[in-house]
């Protein structure tokens, strides 16, 4: 039976010296343990391209190596390329197919690229081989609540969590599929497993006790950084409640966002987070009676529907620099002024079933009724390019400078008539800011999307355009684009 390379591999090359790189180069070819566990090793320390040089070195040296192609497959999936992991988990299957911790790689691997059937059944494979196995049962679960078989998802995981209690990633699976059900109370519990997940960003020691949510009208809060982007704008949505609650609050975000949050909460001190020495806030002088992480906050004041409150815009973009793009935006002709972003997470957060190549935008961008205005961020000048050539001229404006400065892009959003977007930050940012949003929506979506309706909690001006089966954007694209033939402030 193929042993869990990523867990036995690192604890034996923890419990040894480190040797150089070309050291072990120079002992790999004579030691296949070697080079295989400097493969795993690299990749566990996040050097995908030297784990790659040694697997692949491996494999063609020892191609009758189940473990060599696993640990391959492993590698070549966290560089992105979802296909080619899974036929070196395939070319480990077929030298030893009883290996149910492959099994249950492969159904990662393929729910991954949005292939839900194939996942399921490789992943019922490795639990008929290891009955119970945590890291299948987790998988499966997030493969049934793809195919909205929330219910199922829901009972193999707390039957898992019955045996192993402790299991983190079985717990934030859990608070996936009860948020997405909105059973808030409950899934914002689980939530709070995400500290012990493997891969949890770090959190710094602070001598500061925890905050219940308790009123304390004398003290002083301190809400920590912590998540992306696109979450810390969401769940600014708590900091107003949160503030109501004590003497005063200190934040500490993302340093994009600190000039919009303290607009946003003028009784409010915002400090950016640093990524090492001191934080900012320490500079004042002053310590917190009392600590939370951003990504809490819902635990105390969002665990009920009814805790939610009125749908509102709450972020607030400079006013100056708005009236400065209405003004650029009023000159590029006649018709609504809608921003896109086609989009969105990256190889780790199931960016490849998020995103929709802009090709396939056509439907709703060939059109002279509308302005449409690119909010993507990133390298996209190829596909802009190919896009205008084949719609035979422009169709989508571009303001570098808006996407290069944050604050740039929050004028920008605001000074639209619109977005249309995938799921990713530019949607949370516009929503947060009022701005008429349309989402268009996977098949599995994130949790604050809920698993149903065509509205949300968060936000009073976005419309849902979901997906009724993975993978599969037309019939979304022509519901978005009859709407738009209807006028946008009208959909």
């Amino acid at each position: 039976m193929l042993r869990n390379l990523w867990r036995v591999v690192w604890s034996r090359w923890r419990e040894r010296p480190p040797c150089s790189t070309p050291d072990v180069v120079a002992t790999a070819a004579d030691d296949r343990a070697t080079m295989l566990d400097a493969g795993v090793a690299a990749a566990l320390r996040g050097d995908h391209d030297a784990a790659l040089a040694f697997l692949e070195r491996y494999t063609a040296l020892h191609p009758e190596v189940a473990d060599g192609w696993n640990a391959l497959g492993n590698v070549t999936k966290l560089r992105g390329d979802l296909a080619g992991a899974a036929l070196h988990y395939r070319k480990a299957l077929d030298l030893e197919p009883g290996a149910a911790g492959v099994w249950s790689n492969l159904g990662r691997c393929l729910r991954s690229e949005g292939r839900t059937t194939e996942a399921l059944a490789a992943l019922e494979r490795a639990l008929e081989l290891d009955p119970g196995n945590p890291d299948a049962v987790v998988t499966r679960a997030g493969a049934l609540s793809d195919c909205a078989r929330y219910e199922e998802a829901e009972a193999g995981l707390k039957s898992l969590l019955a045996e192993h209690p402790v299991h983190a990633q079985a717990h934030a699976m859990l608070a996936h599929v009860l948020l997405l059900k909105g059973r808030f109370a409950e899934g914002w519990d689980e939530f709070e497993w995400r500290w012990r997940l493997p891969d949890a960003e770090p959190r710094a020691p602070l001598a500061i006790a925890e905050w219940d949510g308790t009123p304390a009208p004398d003290a002083l809060l301190l809400i920590c950084a912590e998540q992306g982007l696109g979450d810390q704008i969401m769940l600014a949505s708590c900091i107003p409640d949160a503030s109501a609650r004590v003497g005063e609050c200190w934040l500490e975000c993302d340093p994009r966002l600190v000039p919009l949050f303290a607009r946003s909460f003028p009784a409010v001190r915002v400090f950016p987070r640093v990524a090492a020495g001191p934080p900012a806030w320490a500079a004042a002088g002053r310590t917190p009676d009392f600590q939370i992480v951003f990504g809490s906050l819902p635990l105390l004041l969002r665990r009920r529907l009814e805790d939610f409150p009125p749908p509102r815009a709450y972020l607030r973009a400079d006013t100056v620099r708005v009236a400065r793009w209405r003004a650029r935006l009023a000159g590029l002709g006649t018709g609504p002024c809608i921003g896109i972003s086609w989009r969105g997470g990256g190889p780790t957060t199931r960016g490849r079933l998020r995103s929709i190549p802009l090709q396939q935008w056509v439907p709703i961008l060939d059109r002279d009724n509308a302005i449409f205005v690119n909010l993507q961020y990133g390298p996209c000048e190829q596909e802009l390019s190919a896009l205008h050539t084949s719609l035979g001229g422009t169709k989508v404006h571009e303001f570098p400078e808006a996407i290069s400065d944050y604050e740039e892009t929050v004028a920008l959003v605001a000074a639209l008539d619109g977005v249309i977007s995938v799921q990713t930050a530019v949607a949370e940012l516009a929503g947060a800011l009022g701005c008429p949003t349309w989402i268009l929506l996977s098949a599995s979506p994130g949790y604050r999307y809920l698993a149903s309706g065509d509205s949300m909690v968060w936000y009073p001006s976005v419309r849902l355009f979901r997906q009724q089966r993975l993978g599969d954007w037309c019939p979304v694209i022509d519901a978005v684009a009859r709407r738009l033939d209807a006028g946008f402030g009208d959909a």
